[in-house]
């Protein structure tokens, strides 16, 4: 993954170094989250509107951090399948591999009926994917479904850009070069932006928000992992997805 262009582009705005302190402060393992998708024309002008309301979350001496994200889910897909069914709560399993960093974490992600995220995580060791026993007694105690059921499954690739409020309690991640892979191959979506603004509680007038809305854009209900879904797996009905999957493919070709 070449993300020398993207590397450039956050640069050039010269954001202040996110401090180890304010990354505790900001931390955000329970939080709301607010999505969009855009491109790059309009990432430029969202990071040029907010540089000096926020610093940049370095990744080993790099401004885009490179992630890999493998999910584990049931045989016949009952993470997706709650998902598109807007059942709540409910929870994804997922290992993520922090390449720069060279660093690996288990992880269990759970949708409130309260529409907020919570996050669980432990770590692992670096680029690890067998669940041993340990891991399948913490995915467990936060997880409704039996670790025993869960199979690996699709995997997402991708450059990430990290903004932490330097006065607002929020952090605000843009997802560059999107790939996915699983049994039945390999998917992408060139030039696509994901947003994620991640909030203490939600500020629809924080600077990162408010540049999103004079650029036009506005919240789409996304998941990466469900849009690996609907790319690899056409034997999962995801019909109410199919919005989402054709803005996704305006945003390659504007």
């Amino acid at each position: 993954m070449d993300l020398g262009k993207e590397k450039a582009l956050v640069a050039g705005f010269g954001f202040p170094e996110a401090s180890a302190g304010l990354l505790e402060r900001r931390s955000l393992q329970r939080r709301v989250d607010t999505k969009f998708i855009l491109d790059g024309s309009v990432l430029r002008r969202v990071l040029g509107a907010v540089a000096g309301r926020y610093a940049l979350l370095w990744s080993a001496n790099e401004p885009v951090a490179t992630y890999r994200t493998l999910y584990f889910d049931t045989v016949d897909h009952q993470a997706i399948r709650e998902h598109h069914r807007g059942r709540r709560p409910r929870h994804k399993v997922r290992v993520r591999h922090y390449l720069d960093r060279q660093l690996s974490f288990l992880e269990v992600k759970r949708k409130t009926s309260a529409d907020t995220t919570v996050k669980a995580r432990q770590a692992i060791a670096y680029s690890n994917e067998r669940l041993s026993s340990t891991d399948k007694e913490f995915i467990n105690a936060h997880n409704p479904i039996d670790a025993g059921l869960l199979v690996s499954g699709l995997r997402t690739h991708f450059g990430r850009i990290t903004l932490v409020g330097l006065k607002t309690e929020e952090r605000a991640t843009f997802d560059v070069q999107l790939s996915f892979a699983g049994p039945s191959g390999e998917a992408s979506l060139p030039g696509v932006v994901v947003a994620e603004i991640k909030q203490a509680r939600f500020m629809a007038r924080s600077p990162v928000m408010l540049a999103l809305r004079e650029c036009g854009v506005r919240p789409a209900a996304m998941s990466k992992y469900c849009t690996a879904a609907m790319l690899l797996c056409p034997e999962i009905s995801l019909n109410r997805f199919q919005p989402i999957l054709r803005t996704l493919r305006q945003a390659c070709h504007d």
